[in-house]
């Protein structure tokens, strides 16, 4: 026997509430187009019900009762479709519509499309919600049990891709940031992809400059010389003497104030005429690909130490 259940309707563009009886055996499909009739909602705003208890929209394919609503429960009658802010690791912002009702992988992949990053490697990406920054390396002490907390980077808190945007709790003014989260297929990365080169080099740029992917001073050097070619072209004396080379820009924290670096980085920098912006961001790419680290995920790590008086790093 068919049950009846009473659900409190709000829609968010009148802003009317109205507590409806439904049959319990009712398909949502069927539902929305009552819906439609009561709230004067047109049939192609594909309007669904959103259930804030559990962060979900209510898919047409099902039956009321699978859903196991509490009585008088309220729901939300809304479009589904939003925008959102994807930041890409060249710091350029970019806004997508997407359907919210969808979960995160289809949200994904539309937005690679978006971007034509190539089929093979879609799975290597993903995408974080933009966080304060954290200070890399950072030791600070704790109360008089001398506990130490050493950040060696900020972990990356990637949204699940099989959940929704609701769920992963992504409000309107959210900025989310597309990165690469595996880095298996680089080594078939092709020189003229554009795209996929780019953003690996910002991404793996940016690991460099802040000391979280370690390299010699050696590498560290030419490093910074291909940055220069990259973003100022070919060397002349004129722009050695403006200054341009900006090591806190360029090279890790810990060779900053090493002496003769910006002339050591101008003479390695006078060597790369001729070297055009894509073929300066492979090479990047290519040379970081040879470093230990290159790849590798760094976690927070929490030591407690209250017998000793200094706890290191090894």
């Amino acid at each position: 026997m068919p049950n009846q259940i009473f659900l409190r309707i709000s829609c968010e563009r009148t802003g009317n509430t109205k507590t409806l009886e439904f049959n319990d055996e009712l398909h949502v499909s069927e539902m929305y187009e009552k819906l439609n009739e009561k709230f004067e909602v047109k049939p192609d705003e594909n309007f669904m019900l959103y259930r804030p208890s559990k962060k979900i929209f209510l898919s047409p394919g099902r039956v009321l009762y699978s859903y196991e609503f509490a009585n008088e429960e309220t729901l939300i009658y809304k479009s589904p479709i939003r925008m959102i802010k994807i930041k890409l690791m060249d710091n350029t912002t970019k806004l997508f519509s997407v359907n919210e009702s969808e979960p995160i992988s289809n949200i994904l992949d539309m937005v690679l499309d978006k971007l034509k990053i190539n089929l093979d490697s879609k799975d290597e990406y993903g995408i974080t919600k933009e966080e304060p920054e954290v200070e890399n390396l950072t030791k600070q002490k704790r109360n008089s049990a001398s506990k130490y907390t050493f950040l060696y980077s900020a972990n990356t808190k990637w949204l699940d891709p099989a959940q929704t945007l609701f769920y992963e709790n992504i409000e309107l003014d959210d900025v989310l940031i597309l990165k690469k989260k595996l880095f298996y297929t680089d080594e078939r990365l092709n020189r003229n992809d554009s795209v996929q080169i780019n953003l690996i080099y910002n991404q793996i740029k940016e690991t460099i400059i802040t000391g979280t992917n370690p390299c010699t001073l050696e590498e560290a050097i030419l490093l910074a010389a291909i940055q220069c070619q990259i973003q100022y072209g070919d060397c002349d004396a004129d722009k050695v003497k403006s200054n341009i080379i900006n090591v806190d820009e360029c090279l890790p924290p810990d060779y900053r104030k090493q002496k003769k670096v910006e002339k050591s980085i101008a003479e390695e920098y006078y060597k790369l005429k001729g070297l055009n912006e894509l073929n300066g961001k492979f090479k990047y790419v290519q040379m970081c690909r040879s470093l230990k680290t290159y790849g590798t995920t760094f976690f927070l790590v929490k030591e407690k130490n209250v017998k000793k008086k200094s706890v290191e790093l090894t």
